[in-house]
């Protein structure tokens, strides 16, 4: 079938259906590239969120770090919980979105949050560690200074002592020896304790280890003077109490190297709490960069995609609008104008458009096509019937008229109108016949009167 076949109705729903599927997918690429916009804007989203609640985590843990307010602590564990809802929310969006990099992604961003919590945790175990170490120092510290307080409160009575017995003076100097080399213990006690202090709040690793060297040299000097100072002493509680005070100094020695190793581990933790963060923040960030390029990919492609159909559509219109001006448009004006021709009484074709109409309209399979037939037979048939009364106006009433269908009112007037003419001839002619064959008697009667008038007369001569 030819497309002039097809109805006016038919082509117009087709030009129209035509318009709609375009602009449907106009509609549709534009829906579909702003949900998978949205889709990458809400991942992106979620990345950004996770990030930010990894930031206050690390904030918070900063402020345990420097102040060990447990508080701080709870705070860093949930903004990191929170960080990984948001990641999971950000991996079951990827995931659904068949997005491989940014799945990839957001696991890289969980580990390294798992990371961060453990490290973190093990960091505040050994932070844990390192105050209890220092509350044991800190009471072994009391222990042996009183211990120190005892054992000089002793040296004194016994320097009294001597100097009321009137010992020599060889054995008041040893005395008196024996009393500075312990208060001279006491001294590196007291310098290791304010070292210790010192080594317990720095966490520079050059510095810590200078004020362990000097907690430990201190404590080590201590050490020997009482151990020196000890067999010299005659007295047996007095030995006993530096016995006691030499022993608080080796607990006192260990509560510190145990704080050491706690800062160690604590140091080595939160490099690695560190790194897990950054870790974290690094896929939170390739997270957000993928979805920036992803949506911006996304929506330059919506947009080249809309522009084509948008240009389809306009050219699509362009051709469709010529279509209806040449193929339906252009028809129904020369139909137009034919009718009103024949309103006018012209029936000759309109010779512009001869070749046209015999070319394009004649030949349609559609309802223009059968208008332009159907007034194609009118003019024939008004021309026969002018040709027609043109003979019967010359005087030719044999003329025959043939009806065009039974419903033919002009041709059966026309034909009763030849009929009538012919009958009303008839009539005339037989009357005047009728009166011709009178006058033919009229006139032998005259003539029979005359020539019986003359025979009369010349009989009466």
């Amino acid at each position: 079938m030819k497309l002039g076949d097809l109805k006016i109705r038919t082509k117009l729903l087709g030009a129209f259906a035509l318009m709609l599927i375009l602009m449907s997918a106009i509609t549709w690429i534009a829906v579909s590239g702003m949900t998978e916009v949205a889709c990458k804007v809400d991942i992106g989203d979620n990345a950004d969120a996770a990030a930010k609640k990894l930031l206050l985590g690390r904030v918070n843990g900063v402020y345990f770090f420097l102040k060990g307010i447990p508080v701080n602590a709870e705070n860093l564990h949930k903004f990191a919980d929170e960080a990984k809802e948001f990641a999971r929310t950000v991996k079951t969006d990827a995931e659904q979105d068949n997005d491989a990099e940014n799945t990839r992604n957001a696991d890289a961003f969980l580990s390294a949050l798992d990371a961060f919590k453990t490290n973190f945790a093990a960091y505040e175990k050994e932070n844990k560690i390192k105050e209890d170490s220092l509350k044991n120092a800190a009471d072994i510290g009391r222990i042996t200074t009183a211990g120190f307080d005892e054992i000089l409160t002793q040296r004194e009575k016994r320097a009294q002592e001597v100097l009321k017995q009137g010992k020599t003076a060889e054995e008041i100097i040893a005395t008196l020896g024996r009393t500075s080399a312990i208060n001279k213990a006491l001294d590196y006690f007291n310098f290791a304790r304010q070292d210790a202090i010192y080594y317990y709040f720095n966490m520079d690793l050059k510095a810590m280890e200078e004020r362990f060297a000097k907690v430990m040299n201190n404590i080590t000097l201590a050490n020997k003077v009482l151990s020196d100072v000890n067999p010299t002493i005659a007295d047996p509680e007095t030995r006993s109490k530096i016995e006691a005070t030499i022993k608080n100094l080796n607990d006192y020695k260990t509560a510190i190297e145990t704080i050491k190793t706690a800062k160690l581990a604590q140091l080595a933790a939160i490099d690695k709490a560190t790194e897990g963060g950054g870790n974290a923040l690094k896929s939170a960030n390739a997270v957000s960069e993928s979805v920036e390029k992803l949506v911006n990919a996304t929506e330059n492609a919506a947009t080249l995609w809309i522009s084509i159909v948008a240009i389809l559509a306009i050219a699509t219109g362009i051709i469709v609008g010529l279509w209806l001006s040449t193929h339906i448009t252009k028809p129904i004006n020369i139909l137009t104008q034919t009718n009103e021709r024949f309103a006018q009484g012209f029936t000759d074709r309109i010779e512009e458009y001869a070749e046209y109409i015999t070319k394009h309209m004649l030949t349609r399979g559609d309802e223009l096509g059968v208008m332009t037939r159907s007034l194609g037979s009118l003019r024939t048939y008004f021309d026969r019937m002018i040709s027609l009364a043109k003979e019967i106006a010359q005087g030719n009433l044999t003329a025959q008229v043939e009806l065009a269908s039974d419903r033919d009112q002009l041709g059966t007037a026309f034909r009763d109108m030849v009929d009538n003419l012919n009958r009303v001839f008839g009539e005339v002619k037989g009357t005047v016949e009728q009166v011709s064959s009178g006058a033919d008697q009229v006139n032998g009667a005259s003539q029979s009167l005359s020539q019986g008038a003359t025979e009369q007369a010349a009989s009466l001569e």
